[in-house]
């Protein structure tokens, strides 16, 4: 059986077209396959650095200050002034006050000068020296609510503008000094006896303390 040239003609057109059909969809099918390896690709490395990123790790915290190996030093008080020795007395001052004022010795005890009296001495004494002297009468207080031993209580003397010692007068009748205990809430008078030049008796400095090693009260 014999085609005709127009029969063939057309097989040949079909199996043509059927032919670029089943290329285009090759290349559509092979197209879309790389599309989507290639679109999913950014978002899971996108996904994947979030996740290592933000994503805490367990078993671990956040940084913390490492703590000092050793403590910070303490801040240190300022020291108390310490009360220095007057060069003049040789004596730690506790306070200064006009020749007829009552001072305080500390601890209850008070002290003031109630009398000088110039007065003329001879001198029996060693070191002693015959000549112008003054007669100082000194009066405690014991304030306290215990007895207050008197033997320890010093009682010095100096004169002019430079503050020069002056000399006591141990031998001098008219010297008394402190001795004895004064009772709690009584009062004592004592006298003392220095050497002072006459023309500088009225230019005197009285020097009191209610123990050895006491400060002094200086009068004048």
């Amino acid at each position: 059986m014999t085609t005709s040239p127009k029969r063939r003609a057309r097989r040949l057109a079909i199996g043509v077209t059927a032919g670029v059909v089943l290329v285009l969809g090759g290349g559509f099918a092979w197209a879309g396959s790389q599309g989507v390896e290639s679109g999913s690709s950014p978002r899971q490395t996108e996904t994947t650095s979030r996740s290592s990123t933000d994503a805490p790790v367990l078993g671990t915290s956040r940084p913390t200050s490492e703590p000092s190996s050793s403590r910070a030093p303490a801040i240190e008080a300022a020291p108390l002034p310490s009360a220095s020795v007057e060069p003049v007395f040789g004596e730690i001052v506790l306070s200064t006050v006009p020749i007829d004022a009552m001072a305080d010795l500390g601890g209850l005890v008070t002290a003031r000068i109630t009398d000088i009296t110039p007065d003329t001495v001879v001198g029996s004494g060693v070191g002693e020296v015959s000549g112008p002297s003054v007669r100082i009468e000194v009066e405690l207080v014991n304030g306290t609510a215990q007895p207050l031993a008197l033997a320890e209580v010093t009682v010095n003397a100096y004169f002019g503008p430079d503050v020069v010692p002056a000399s006591p007068i141990l031998a001098n009748k008219n010297a008394e000094e402190f001795s004895g205990t004064l009772a709690a809430g009584a009062s004592a008078r004592a006298h003392y006896s220095f050497s002072v030049p006459t023309d500088e008796q009225g230019a005197l400095t009285v020097t009191v303390s209610k123990a050895a090693g006491s400060p002094i009260v200086v009068f004048g």
